[in-house]
Parts: structure tokens; C-alpha cells; sequence
């Protein structure tokens, strides 16, 4: 990870997922990934839904040896995608996953040691309860209400509503074109959310520059913060061992 980090390593990819995620790849895969892919080729493969047997589509995987396998599931397709990994002897570097099922505990308690030292992207995690100010109180009011921890969906939606309360107390009235004049001058400090962001400023396309993501290392059946290093609570391991190594 270091490595990559500093770009001083390349990496080939892999890409497999089912085809009801594709439209969400073209928009949220690509822009998590867009360093990696400046220094990489991939594969991606589309197999017809239902999926019951991926043999096949792991050896072409395992014969093309990526480096790195970018991958987005529902719970039954990542278990047994990892399954058939494992099966097939076949150990990429490391899995970045677009959270989904490998961010469930299904996931985890399904495939136990096997889970272990995949990587996931989200928008939330809780490491940022120690590190915004606002998370805790954010959490602990939403397991109040919720009966469960905060977690990325709700933590997204969150952002979301912060964003549009601090317009529309900037906004000079309600008329639709000043709380959109209010929300192209928003300016937000990253601290003074509970997302990764570093902050929240809208370019003129209406797409947030200070926007990032958080990617999270599953070890000993729990997530762990790996990166951005000013939210990381644990180093990453990479290279992954092998199953067998587990």
C-alpha cells in the first residue's frame, strides 16, 4: 500500500462483477480508482445473473494474474467469489471492494479468516468518530433513534442534509436561484463533518473537489481505517498471504 501510495509501483487489475452493478461502476468505481487505473490495465468480466459457478471466470482472472482485483457484490455473489478464490488457489495482492457485502457482517461471519485483508471503499467508518468532532454526537444520537451504530448510507444521507441546512441558512431568500447561488458558494471544513471529505466546495460543474473517500482493511473480522492517513487507525497490509497463510 505504501508502495502504491507513492507511485513507485505499478499494478495490473482486475475487474469482475455482476452486470445489475455496472451502471454504479461507471460513476463510483472509476473516480475511487482513478490513480490506480493511470497506472494499470484491467479485465472485467459480466457474467449473466444468477451466478451459481464462477470457476470459470476465476481461472481467466487467475490466468491474467492481476495484481490488484477491483470487485463489487451482493452478499451471495462476494461468498462465493471468495470461496471459488480460495478453491482455485487463486490470491491477488489485495481485493478493493466497493463496500457493498464485504463491508456486511454477513460477509464476514460467512467466509471468517478468509474475510480477513480485503480492502473496502466507503463514506463512512468509525474511526471518524475520533477523528470529527461531530460524529460521536452524530452516532450516538443516530443509534438512539436507529437501535443500531451509524454506518455509510445514513452517514451519507447526513452529509447530504448538512450541506443543504448550511445553504439555506446562507441563502438570501427562499427563491430557487438564491439556494443555488448559496450552495455554489458553499464552503465547508472537513472537520466539521462526519464524512472523510476534506471539506466541501462545489467547482462549477457542481462536483465537490474536496470530496474523498475511505477505505477500510478488514482484519481479525473487523474493519480497520487504512486510508487517508490523517483518518487510518491501522497500517495496511499488502501484499494479502495466501489462504493457506491465513
Amino acid at each position: 500500500m505504501q508502495q502504491m501510495e507513492n507511485g513507485d509501483v505499478s499494478q495490473t487489475l482486475g475487474m469482475p462483477f455482476i452486470w445489475y452493478w455496472t451502471p454504479l461502476l461507471l460513476g463510483a468505481l472509476l473516480s475511487v480508482v482513478v490513480s490506480l487505473l493511470q497506472m494499470a490495465q484491467g479485465r472485467a468480466l459480466h457474467p449473466d445473473a444468477p451466478v451459481s459457478d464462477l470457476r470459470s471466470e476465476v481461472l481467466r482472472l487467475k490466468a491474467d494474474n492481476p495484481d490488484v482485483l477491483l470487485q463489487a457484490s451482493f452478499d451471495a455473489d462476494a461468498i462465493l467469489a471468495v470461496r471459488t478464490y480460495t478453491a482455485l488457489a487463486f490470491t491477488p495482492k489485495a481485493i478493493l471492494a466497493m463496500g457493498a457485502s464485504f463491508a456486511t457482517p454477513d460477509f464476514i461471519k460467512a467466509m471468517g479468516k478468509n474475510a480477513d485483508y480485503a480492502f473496502s471503499h466507503t463514506k463512512f467508518d468509525s474511526a471518524l468518530l475520533q477523528k470529527r468532532k461531530a460524529a460521536a454526537a452524530v452516532g450516538k444520537l443516530y443509534e438512539q433513534r436507529a437501535g443500531r451504530a451509524l454506518w455509510d448510507a445514513p452517514a451519507r444521507a447526513f452529509t447530504a442534509a448538512l450541506v443543504i441546512a448550511d445553504a439555506l441558512q446562507r441563502a438570501k431568500s427562499l427563491a430557487p436561484e438564491d439556494i443555488i447561488q448559496a450552495l455554489r458558494e458553499t464552503s465547508i471544513d472537513g472537520a466539521d463533518t462526519i464524512s472523510p471529505y476534506k471539506g466541501v466546495k462545489f467547482n462549477e460543474k457542481g462536483q465537490n473537489v474536496l470530496a474523498n473517500g475511505l477505505i477500510t482493511q478488514i482484519r481479525d473480522g473487523k474493519h480497520y481505517a487504512v486510508w487517508p492517513k490523517d483518518i487510518a487507525i491501522r497500517e495496511a497490509v499488502f501484499p494479502a498471504p495466501a489462504w493457506d497463510k491465513r
